[in-house]
């Protein structure tokens, strides 16, 4: 048993204890038909109606303070609707007594709801289906628009609900009921530049708003993994373009969805809503008859606030319908949050903020805009646990509003737990966590990445420090992910996917950016479309004892901090949050000694990584380890199968040469797998996901310890809100799914290939790395060759410029490189890992073409040939170059490739030689590609790529 199982158990065992031996508590009661008059003795008022329960939640604990019973109290509360105009607060002074118990418990069998808002009468008639009431007496107009991180824009600050569900801002395009991913999104038709400041729509409705500058778009302007909420500037009918409030969160670019909402002439479907807040009239087209049912608007911020108490237990309430976070426990110690119905907030359903021994147990949480539980606690910088809980919670369909980075459950400071939930329905990860020594287990993780990627489910990044996390006895699984896949320029449409293929995919557990020192152990992975563990460069992380079904990439381990990371490691976030602890010293430096020498232990590689003693069994590649060191990696004692055909792997050391795809026999040649076994591990059921072993398991013989799998998940107690379900029948398949959106206005593109007359030089070249205006004819960035898409044709943050000249025997390239502005270069010369350049080359002179050379060079003043077969060794041989850092965040360079070595005949006045030519570099720290022509593909794919004539000078 480890410390943190131990911490648990004694806890658990002292609130079982407090419970069975508190002394009788005082009791009272609260109704919907009470009186805050009457003594609260009562359940029911008395027959001459001069005494009974209470009428508030307010009153019964102003009674408790005021009686301060030795035994504590009981507040039972009657079944009914409780519209809140205040928080309902208690403090260190509505703590349990020493002995006692402090209990805020609805009667059993009865439902009471605590409503965070106002209800909207007065209907009336306004035009077709919609109706209107005046609700300026209500004060909605002066609830301030929410503005944080990625959600900002001038739209009302509360929402609305109908018999309990959710209401929709007029918007467009409609909402599509129970179908966020397919068809309830508009698509950025176009971009020219790269900007975050303005956009193209399409077709011609926000022509026709009044009121633009009150709409709010929300949208992924880029990546599949980042969602925002921006307001509207203005609108530009004439060109099609919305210019934006506040700056995108990335460059916008084409293909990417978003829709607009708070717009009145969008007030077009049912269930939709619009405030004019001018003159205080709220417009609504009811989902159902208004007599069915209560519209509510939320108006406070939090329901429930426990602020440092101790031993208080609120059960079995719905809680619902507020501007903030529905509850939050701050503070304080063994206080308990169980078997409530928690949704309809604008924010996180409960927050755990701070103190010892606080949970939340047994609850439903779904339909909350943000995260479903966020639970926070413990001093990081003595690494002294909290031992705050989540146990036993239902949590779906969270992420309401803000779909990215808003988990199920979030997870913050140090010695945490998260057990025996059951997560599921999100449209981005679903649990999140940074810290130390948390303990997740047991938990049931499937249908997340509902409508994103490049994420997981399970999902942290960019921390050397958040050690001791483990990750044990959980399951996860039927997860695909969802996207924009690419663009089709030649078919004129955008392509959206689910899974997604041109991007890293959905993964079950995400360890992002060098994340470090897990331990995942004894977990269940099965039907994952793109893949189950991705270690993103990390150290010191134990992947043992799992179990991996059609999983994808089962593991993934790439060597990010030696590439694209490489400046970030030792000048970025990873190094700031380094220095912020004291790892060199106690206790960091006794829980955690690996850290200490950290700086100087091969800082950025992905050492010291484990898999060992796991089963995969699955069709798809089983591994891809893009590089991992010969030294010190481990992986060992596995159990391999792929229903009887040969096992491949994708494995890569730091040694480009070895490795790739191969057969698993050539992976243990290597040194890996020596002790694995290809065998059918023997499951008890695989198709009908029972992964039990029998007891002739090839695994068992090999040190694999069964995993509990019948602990996974819910279990039924008296401290839940409802029972557990039934195993969801949705099996998700890892076949694409495709979506193809027209392009509108799209017009084919006719391929016409750029041809480049090139003058002979009237002045000579010193290859030396220096860009001199006098040797390069002005050196004019206005009459370059820009590199400024990448292979596909979108445009990039980071453009280079090219000139091209020759000397009758030579040519002469120099190419000026922008990066990321003010990042330094690096000293080190690997392709796709540091900045480069390439220089793809065809003499097409004549009919039959030459041969594709391909030439790379670097800011250290290295290059090499390395495509073109026996011809690139001599062109290489005969080529000069030369680069240069001219400054931080940007690089120069320069070549000579003699005409002759390419086999290329010199220019005469009636022979004009024609090079095909592509020019790409490298960009790591944008993340960027650059090229001059896109090719669709590789950049040595020159039949797309631009011709250079070479000419003499006129008269020559």
């Amino acid at each position: 048993m480890t410390t943190i199982d131990r911490v648990l158990t004694i806890g658990v065992i002292w609130m079982m204890t407090a419970t069975a031996f508190c002394a009788e508590p005082t009791k009272l009661y609260v109704a919907p038909n009470g009186n805050d008059t009457w003594s609260g003795t009562l359940a029911e008022p008395n027959a001459a109606k001069t005494d009974g329960p209470f009428a508030t939640l307010d009153r019964a604990r102003d009674e408790v303070r005021k009686q301060k019973p030795a035994g504590g109290a009981a507040v039972e509360v009657r079944g009914g609707d409780y519209l809140l105009d205040k928080t309902f607060e208690l403090t260190a002074d509505d703590s349990a007594p020493k002995g006692g118990c402090m209990t805020y418990c609805v009667r059993k069998g009865e439902t009471a709801r605590l409503m965070g808002g106002v209800e909207i009468t007065g209907f009336r008639p306004y035009k077709d289906k919609i109706v209107q009431a005046d609700v300026s007496a209500l004060g909605l107009d002066k609830i301030p628009p929410v503005e944080y991180g990625r959600y900002s824009g001038d739209v009302p600050g509360f929402e609305l609900f109908f018999q309990g569900k959710r209401l929709v801002l007029a918007r467009w395009p409609n909402k599509i009921p129970d179908d966020p991913r397919w068809g309830e999104w508009a698509y950025i038709p176009k971009t020219t530049d790269k900007t975050r400041e303005w956009f193209y729509y399409p077709g011609d409705r926000p022509a026709k708003w009044s009121r633009p500058q009150e709409a709010q778009i929300h949208w992924f302007p880029w990546y599949n993994y980042m969602d925002q909420y921006v307001g509207i500037q203005s609108v530009d009918a004439e060109k099609k373009i919305i210019h934006l409030a506040k700056p995108a969160s990335y460059p916008v670019q084409p293909g990417r969805r978003f829709y607009i909402q708070n717009v009145f002439e969008e007030l077009d479907a049912p269930g939709e809503w619009y405030l004019d807040r001018e003159k205080g009239i709220l417009y609504l087209w009811p989902p159902a008859p208004l007599a069915e049912g209560k519209v509510v608007a939320s108006k406070i911020e939090t329901i429930v606030h426990l602020k440092e108490t101790t031993g208080v237990t609120l059960q079995g309430f719905t809680i619902e319908s507020c501007r903030g976070d529905a509850v939050v426990i701050e503070g304080g110690s063994d206080n308990t949050l169980a078997a409530c119905t928690i949704r309809n907030a604008l924010q996180d359903g409960v927050w755990i903020n701070g103190g010892t021994n606080n949970g939340a147990v047994g609850n439903d949480i779904y339909e909350v805009g943000r995260r479903g539980i966020l639970l926070d606690g413990g001093d990081r910088k003595t690494l002294t646990p909290a031992r705050n809980h989540a146990t036993n919670n239902h949590i779906h369909h969270m992420s309401r509003l803000l779909h990215t980075y808003a988990p199920g459950i979030q997870v913050h400071g140090c010695g945490n737990i998260v057990r025996h939930n059951l997560i599921h329905d999100g449209p981005h990860m679903l649990i999140g966590l940074s810290g130390n020594d948390h303990l997740f287990e047991f938990n049931d993780i499937h249908h997340g990445m509902m409508i994103s990627s490049h994420g997981g489910t399970f999902y942290c990044g960019r921390d050397f420090t958040a050690r001791g996390n483990i990750v044990r006895y959980n399951k996860f699984h039927d997860i695909n992910g969802y996207g924009i896949d690419h663009v089709d320029r030649e078919k004129g449409v955008f392509v959206y996917a689910s899974p997604v293929r041109h991007l890293p995919g959905a993964f079950a557990v995400h360890l992002d950016d060098q994340e470090s020192g897990f331990h995942i152990y004894g977990n269940l992975f099965y039907r994952l479309a793109h893949g189950a563990i991705r270690t993103g460069g990390g150290r010191d992380n134990v992947i043992e004892n799992n179990i991996f079904v059609d999983a994808g990439w089962a593991v993934h381990l790439d060597n990010r901090g030696m590439g694209w990371q490489k400046r970030a490691t030792r000048k970025g976030t990873l190094m700031r949050r380094l220095l912020a602890t004291d790892y060199k010293n106690p206790p960091w430096s006794e829980r955690y000694p690996e850290l200490v020498d950290i700086l100087d232990d091969r800082l950025g590689e992905p050492v010291d990584n484990v898999v060992r003693r796991n089963i995969f069994s699955q069709e798809d590649i089983l591994y891809n380890f893009s590089r991992v060191p010969t030294d010190r990696f481990t992986c060992d004692y596995n159990v391999v199968w792929r229903g009887g055909e040969e096992v491949m792997v994708t494995g890569r050391t730091y040694n480009p040469n070895a490795g790739g795809v191969i057969p698993f026999k050539e992976w243990q040649k290597m040194g890996f797998d020596t002790h694995s076994k290809v065998a059918d591990p023997l499951f008890v059921d695989a198709a009908n996901d029972d992964f039990r072993l029998r007891d002739d398991s090839p695994a068992l013989a090999l040190g694999f310890k069964p995993i509990p799998i019948e602990k996974i998940g819910l279990y039924d107690d008296p401290l839940r809100a409802s029972p557990p379900p039934p195993p969801d029948a949705r099996k998700m398949s890892s076949k694409q799914v495709i979506e193809e959106y027209p392009i509108p206005d799209f017009k084919p593109q006719v391929f016409e290939q750029v041809e480049v007359r090139v003058e002979q030089s009237k002045t000579e070249i010193n290859v030396d790395g220096k860009i001199t205006p006098e040797e390069w004819n002005g050196a004019d960035r206005a009459k370059a060759l820009v590199l400024r898409v990448d292979a596909k044709g979108n445009p990039m943050a980071f453009k280079s410029y090219a000139w091209v000249t020759h000397d009758g025997a030579n040519l002469y390239i120099a190419v000026s490189n922008d990066t990321t502005a003010g990042s330094d270069l690096d000293t080190t010369a690997t392709w796709g890992r540091d900045d480069g350049m390439e220089i793809a080359i065809q003499d097409v002179s004549e009919e039959k073409p030459g041969t594709v050379l391909v030439l790379r060079g670097f800011p250290t003043g290295s290059f090499s040939g390395v495509k073109g077969g026996k011809l690139v060794k001599k062109v290489q041989d005969a080529t000069k170059y030369a680069a240069r850092i001219v400054k931080k965040g940007r690089w120069d360079a320069e070549w000579m490739i003699p005409l002759e070595a390419m086999g290329v005949r010199p220019p005469q006045p009636a022979r004009e030689p024609k090079l095909r030519l592509n020019i790409t570099v490298c960009k790591p720290v944008a993340r960027e590609w650059v090229m001059w022509q896109p090719t669709h593909g590789r950049s040595y794919l020159l039949d797309k790529a631009g011709i250079l004539v070479l000419t003499l000078p006129q008269g020559g």
